[in-house]
């Protein structure tokens, strides 16, 4: 098997690239680590009282989980860019997470 650097990127011989696809192919559905830290989800009720939007955000991998009128959803954004800050200080201000530490951002 032959590897070939090149400026843009990586070349790989033919028989290199059939092993990289199957290896490629057989990975097993699986799930994010959803590791939500700090703990912080929001969940909006429509007049009935039912779910309308909810969301699980995790500032530490940048990720966000969710449904809107019962779809399911998820989002990466970029935790450290003002916005998500903003978001972050709003959420953290007037809903405070279990055992939040500065480390946990």
């Amino acid at each position: 098997m032959q590897v070939v650097e090149e400026q843009s990127g990586v070349v790989v011989a033919p028989d290199l690239v059939d092993v990289i696809y199957q290896a490629f192919d057989e990975l097993p559905e699986g799930m994010q680590s959803r590791c939500h830290i700090p703990p912080f989800g929001m969940r909006y009720l429509n007049k009935d009282g039912d779910i309308y939007f909810e969301a699980s955000i995790c500032w530490k991998c940048n990720n966000i989980f969710g449904q809107l009128h019962h779809e399911q959803w998820s989002y990466e954004f970029n935790s450290q860019s003002q916005p998500a800050q903003t978001l972050f200080q709003l959420i953290s201000s007037h809903f405070p997470a279990k055992n939040q530490t500065e480390s946990d951002r």
